[in-house]
């Protein structure tokens, strides 16, 4: 038996948002059946294709987050199914920090066991795995760890008195540091107000370290993992220690979790050395139905080019095109405290909106809902008061603006324009401006930014419905100097002005000439937005726009 994270008795029955303290800080949620069922199969081939196990006699496999049971419970199914394992004596490892789940699981896998005539061995271990410093390892590692990230939220403590908040909090910072000791490679490379600890990152780091080399590891994950900032070294330790051989995805529609709104993947990896990429990436609708399946492919270069993120659910075909655009700067490296530097963020919060604004002023105030690309779509009819609009520097410069909340079946999710000096915007909507006021610049990085090849780079980490300032920041931009500006601004003041699909199609071919990129590398990002009809993609790719 091995120690469970206590939380303070005194907050246990806390709640927030129809879940309990407790299930925010073990991040329980159970594997729904179509992964569990995929992900077996898919775990099976890869063991059986390894030479060491084409004649075993004897496996153990282990969930170190079992819950009910049931991905064990679906391998077993698997293996009954697979002539090469069948006659396997299997020693199961159910483990769990929940003794109910751990008692309920068992029960699960001794009827599967009888009911399938399949010789195994049971072992139940009641504990939390995070607390096992040297785990023992497995055949086969198959688990969906915890989720969540650690932090404290007011929303969710607004019911505890100060002393229980304070318990909590304190615990929260010791649980914390305790797992980024243990878990070195799963720390969050960017920490938001200095958490940062995802109990999934350190479960994916539990699960590969609980395997034996030629092993096999099936997971499933929060697909951001696969693609976000704080996650760049834990992707470059798994993908070094471990081949990734299949990766499933599917979109937040399809509801895999009850309480989770966002994609979900399921992982195979094989317990060798990786160092690149060469898997099979399996697209899922929100039916719940496969809609594709790609061959993924990146090698050493490209993976460090883009942080080790993987084209989750999009860009996978055209993936080697990432690598293109690594000699080019980063957003970021246009950013700094010079005269002429680049600032970016966002302004006035939107908590307590309502009592922050009014209906007559001299600083309008806009929302992300208000714009559409190259455009103004609803003209403000509120107003910031001269004290709070005052507090933002930004404000006496115009901005180029682009929405935070986007969905990845969108057509578009890059949506903004610039707007006039004066106006406020909400933190719906990011904000970028030139110290010197530069218009002519200014222009030019919105034609950037609105660009099909800027989207390529950024939908290919997206992994939330949320448009990441971090992501932004890490792609690659060509430079913004006098030839650049010259070619590019003028087009866009004619896009603002008369949001012309001609003028567009131009804007598009110099922008993607400016970072290199020819007609035929051009068509095969345009390949990765299906929504792009017939008649736009070939006015993108008219023979005349790229002589």
């Amino acid at each position: 038996m091995f120690d469970e994270p206590l939380l303070p008795v005194e907050v246990n029955a806390g709640s927030y948002a129809g879940k309990t303290l407790r299930e925010r800080a073990t991040g329980r949620f159970y594997t729904h059946d179509v992964l569990a069922t995929d992900l077996a199969a898919r775990l099976t081939e890869a063991l059986i294709g390894r030479s060491q196990y084409r004649h075993v006699r004897a496996l153990s496999v282990c969930d170190p987050f079992c819950g009910d049971g049931r991905l064990i419970v679906a391998l077993l199914m698997t293996i009954a199914d697979t002539s090469a394992l069948r006659r396997c004596r299997v020693t199961v490892t159910l483990r769990d920090i929940d003794s109910q789940a751990v008692k309920v699981a068992g029960r699960n896998v001794i009827a599967a066991a009888q009911e399938l005539d399949l010789d195994v061995v049971l072992r139940e271990e009641i504990g939390d795995s995070f607390a096992i410093e040297h785990p023992p390892v497995y055949d086969i590692v198959i688990t969906n760890p915890p989720w969540e990230l650690l932090k404290p939220d007011t929303r969710e403590m607004a019911h505890l008195s100060p002393a229980k908040s304070a318990a909590y909090r304190n615990w929260l910072k010791a649980r914390c540091a305790q797992l980024d000791a243990r878990f070195p490679d799963a720390k969050a490379d960017v920490a938001w107000a200095g958490w940062g600890t995802n109990l999934a990152r350190c479960g994916w780091d539990l699960a590969l370290r609980s395997c034996r080399p030629g092993g096999a590891v099936g997971i499933v994950l929060p697909a951001t993992i696969l693609a976000d900032q704080a996650s760049a070294s834990m992707r470059r330790a798994a993908l070094s220690r471990a081949k990734l051989v299949d990766l499933v995805t599917y979109p937040s529609e399809a509801r895999l979790f009850a309480k989770v709104d966002q994609p979900v993947v399921a992982a195979t990896f094989v317990a060798e050395a990786g160092g690149v990429v060469d898997a099979t990436l399996r697209l899922y609708g929100a039916d719940r139905l496969e809609k594709a399946t790609r061959h993924l492919s990146l090698s050493p270069k490209e993976l460090d080019a883009v942080g080790y993120a993987l084209p989750v659910g999009f860009g996978a075909e055209a993936a080697g095109l990432l690598g293109l655009f690594s000699n080019f700067p980063q957003f970021c490296d246009l950013e700094g405290n010079g005269p002429s530097d680049l600032w970016a963020g966002r302004e006035l919060d939107g908590t307590g909106l309502h009592a922050k604004l009014r209906v007559t002023g001299q600083s309008p105030f806009i929302s992300g809902r208000m714009v559409r690309r190259h455009e103004i779509a609803e003209w403000p009819s509120q107003f910031v008061p001269p004290d709070l609009a005052s507090r933002f520097r930004s404000v006496a410069f115009e901005r180029l603006v682009w929405r935070d909340v986007t969905r990845s079946s969108q057509r578009r999710r890059m949506i903004g324009t610039i707007i006039p000096t004066g106006w406020v915007t909400s933190n719906s909507l990011h904000v970028a401006y030139f110290r010197d006021g530069d218009r002519k610049r200014l222009c030019a990085l919105h034609g950037v930014l609105s660009s099909f090849v800027f989207e390529f780079q950024i939908r290919s980490r997206l992994a939330t419905g949320h448009m990441s300032l971090g992501i932004v920041r890490a792609a690659r931009v060509p430079k913004i100097g006098k030839m650049l500006v010259k070619k590019i601004a003028p087009i866009v003041e004619r896009v603002l002005a008369t949001q012309s699909p001609e003028a567009q199609a131009t804007l598009e071919t110099k922008v993607a000439q400016a970072y290199g990129i020819d007609r035929d590398g051009f068509a095969a990002i345009l390949a990765q937005f299906p929504k792009v009809d017939a008649s736009e993609r070939a006015m993108l790719l008219d023979c005349s726009l790229w002589k």
